[in-house]
């Protein structure tokens, strides 16, 4: 009778627990220098378009291997690094690990460069504005920016 407190004791904690999303993704903490030095743009960005893009990636005689992505197109209102121009297209993953970026919405991008392509994704510290006020304040202390 005992074991079988415990076990409805256990099933109600597991029950009323507060879930926690779950992401593909398994990222190491970074800190916004660290992202910063890893990163080929950092800029303050208004999404003007999102697209899917399809891209073919690898080609075997059994198998084609294809990739759906998705790209954003910002209107740059501050640069921390990178030459870039007024808009810029940055690519991130359809998959977990990408943003889900929002027409009309402002993001600190954090992108690398691959295959001549800005990428980014949660991994790299991308995030809405609203939630990076603290990184935008550390990124202005630290590097020289340029307004647009």
């Amino acid at each position: 009778m005992k074991i079988y407190f415990q076990i409805l004791l256990i099933l109600g904690v597991a029950l009323h627990a507060d879930p926690q999303p779950v992401s593909d993704c398994s990222c190491a903490h970074q800190t916004v220098e660290e992202s910063y030095q890893k990163s080929e743009a950092v800029f303050l960005g208004r999404v003007v378009k999102t697209e899917i893009r399809f891209e073919k990636e690898v080609e075997t005689p059994l198998m084609q291997y294809a990739s759906e992505y998705i790209v954003g197109t910002f209107e740059v209102r501050k640069a921390w690094k990178g030459n870039l121009d007024s808009f810029v297209e940055v690519r991130t993953s359809k998959s977990g690990c990408g943003i889900r970026f929002i027409i009309a919405d402002v993001y600190l991008v954090f992108a690398a460069k691959a295959n001549n392509q800005l990428i980014t994704g949660l991994c790299q510290l991308t995030k809405d504005e609203r939630l990076a006020k603290e990184d935008v304040e550390t990124l202005n202390n630290k590097y020289p920016g340029s307004h647009r």
